[in-house]
């Protein structure tokens, strides 16, 4: 869908857009998107570093969690932060900072990890059929996704990537990380 205002934004959820929180994850968190909507903050002395909490970067921990993964290039590796990735033998392309989570049996989900580049960790994680971003374990059942029982499953229930297992959970106002089945009330 396209963006009203960033007519080279095209993104799965336009409404998360600026909506006060920084995605910030491709394609929302991007050039073509006004890095979010203006929801991701530049960093000083970084160009093209655009974060939820410039504080962050440089402040003596490696902030390289999803799916606010501050251990990019244009964030000059969270400011120095997080060891600078070494390409992965046998994956071209591929740059990490611990190159022994690839193929290691488990999908570990990062942003750095889990590319085309990568091979999807190796092999480690499999794609779910009509979700484009979602990626799971591969011992994982894919056909949980979008099968109309929320199972809570933090592989599964991604926001952005499985669209919250495909439709299943919907998430609790107020409460980060809370999803509950979509055919609760949530407010009780």
């Amino acid at each position: 869908c396209f963006v009203e205002g960033y007519p080279e934004c095209l993104v799965l959820y336009p409404t998360l857009i600026g909506d006060g929180d920084c995605h910030n994850y491709f394609q929302y968190n991007s050039t073509e998107c006004g890095n979010d909507g203006g929801d991701c903050k530049a960093v000083e002395g970084l160009a093209n570093c655009f974060v939820p909490n410039p504080a962050l970067i440089a402040n003596g921990e490696c902030d390289d969690r999803w799916p606010f993964d501050y251990n990019t290039l244009e964030c000059q590796w969270d400011g120095g932060d997080c060891p600078t990735p070494i390409e992965v033998d046998g994956y071209p392309g591929c740059f990490v900072d611990d190159p022994t989570k690839i193929s290691d049996g488990q999908c570990d989900g990062s942003p750095m990890y889990n590319t085309p580049e990568c091979k999807f960790e190796g092999g480690d994680c499999q794609a779910v059929g009509g979700f484009p971003n979602c990626y799971i374990d591969k011992s994982l059942d894919p056909s949980k996704v979008g099968d109309g029982k929320c199972d809570g499953d933090p592989m599964y229930n991604t926001p952005i990537g499985c669209n919250n297992e495909g439709g299943d959970c919907q998430a609790i106002e107020n409460a980060p990380n809370c999803y509950i089945d979509k055919s609760l009330d949530p407010s009780k």
